[in-house]
């Protein structure tokens, strides 16, 4: 059972620790491309009875978004949604810890 509570922008901070996640199983990760400059721009996770999560960084800190569904996934000429969940082999993977960090001048989000 997935629970449906779309909840929009959680964290738009420099340092983070989002654990609602701790535990879960990964069912899929897509990564968005940019087709130009073959960059991550976006990264869509979804996990077992949860909805839709998106994280990226943008303007040196972190995001972290709950969405219900992904409506607006589609390849276009400028960006690419690539499934990496086999790839990376993270299908049924437990998240251990998901949390952003600052490290002098660079920001990360680690899973």
């Amino acid at each position: 059972m997935t629970t449906k509570k779309p909840q929009g922008r959680l964290y738009q901070e420099s340092e983070f620790v989002f654990d609602e996640l701790n535990g879960l199983q990964i069912e899929r990760l897509i990564i968005c491309k940019n087709v130009e400059i073959q960059s991550p721009i976006l990264i869509y996770l979804k996990v077992e009875n949860k909805n839709w999560h998106q994280y990226f960084l943008d303007a040196g800190i972190g995001f972290w978004e709950n969405w219900d569904e992904l409506d607006d996934i589609e390849n276009d000429e400028h960006f690419d949604y690539i499934d990496s969940t086999e790839e990376l082999k993270l299908n049924k993977k437990r998240i251990l810890k998901i949390y952003c960090v600052r490290n002098g001048e660079l920001i990360k989000i680690t899973k």
